[in-house]
């Protein structure tokens, strides 16, 4: 018997289908994934010759990070998709559950009641399948920079040109009886690539020039700042020319922003975001003016 450890490749996927039913899906979506360099094991292609094939899956199954379940009717009845399975769970693998159309969905969580638990994708055919699993791990694999990130004890960016901010008040004139308003931010998306927004910092200028930076009432000087706020307002994916609209809630704009000198001020604000295919931060700048009488 040929040593399956000095056959077996690197996957970060394994792909677990009911042959008769789910083999030309598999196929499909390997094909897909390697657009994405993630090179994915179907059983039906995958198995060296030579090998004891059911060691051989289960060793992929081990060493893969990803397990890729298409789940069609008769695959409820395979015991070896069901077995699979199990395999990975033990395995703590991330799971990608995909449903066929035509599966019920409580049949699929008596046979399956760990999986049924988690969110699953729900497809009509081979293309349907392969744009919406293709699309999942692009998305983590963005989501997974953005936490790389955040583990860092000190995060700094680096100017971008791919992402353009138009901040606007939508009070332009304050004065003390007239300050309730809010600051709108219009994004766009100039690149090619997809855009993940990773949070943002604004700073407020004087009438007089002095700089610092602001969110609602954490004020410090400009240099000593080296942290973005990211929460759940912004978690946002753009793709190619796409716009996003973040409105915040009126305020009043002399309290929460600080403004309390006679003249015109400005808030500089900086959106920071991680770009497809880059491990790097980057920002954008965007200026918007008011002026309190």
């Amino acid at each position: 018997m040929i040593s399956i450890k000095n056959l077996r490749e690197n996957y970060d996927a394994f792909i677990c289908y009911e042959t008769t039913t789910a083999q030309d899906f598999a196929k499909n979506l390997k094909n897909s994934l390697k657009k994405l360099n993630c090179n994915a094991f179907v059983a039906a292609e995958d198995i060296p010759p030579g090998v004891d094939e059911r060691d051989y899956r289960y060793s992929v199954i081990r060493n893969a990070s990803k397990f890729i379940l298409i789940m069609t009717v008769l695959g409820l009845e395979s015991e070896e998709v069901i077995n699979e399975t199990k395999e990975a769970l033990i395995c703590k693998k991330e799971m990608i559950p995909c449903i066929y159309a035509k599966v019920n969905h409580n049949d699929f969580k008596r046979t399956f009641p760990e999986v049924g638990k988690k969110q699953w994708i729900e497809f009509q055919n081979g293309s349907d399948l392969a744009n919406m699993v293709t699309s999942y791990i692009r998305d983590s694999s963005l989501l997974q920079k953005k936490i790389n990130l955040e583990r860092r004890n000190f995060i700094r960016a680096s100017l971008g040109t791919s992402l353009t901010v138009e901040p606007e008040w939508s009070l332009k004139k304050i004065s003390q009886y007239n300050n309730i308003g809010h600051i709108v931010f219009k994004l766009k998306n100039l690149s090619d690539k997809r855009i993940f927004i990773y949070g943002y910092n604004m700073f407020r200028v004087s009438p007089s020039g002095e700089k610092d930076v602001y969110y609602y009432k954490r004020i410090c000087d400009e240099q000593n700042f080296n942290r973005w706020v990211s929460d759940l307002h912004f978690k946002v994916i753009l793709y190619k020319n796409d716009e996003h609209i973040f409105n915040w809630d009126d305020v009043n704009i002399m309290n929460v922003y600080g403004i309390n000198e006679i003249g015109k001020w400005l808030a500089e604000v900086r959106i920071a975001y991680i770009e497809e295919g880059c491990n790097d931060l980057f920002y954008t700048i965007g200026t918007a003016e008011i002026e309190f009488e």
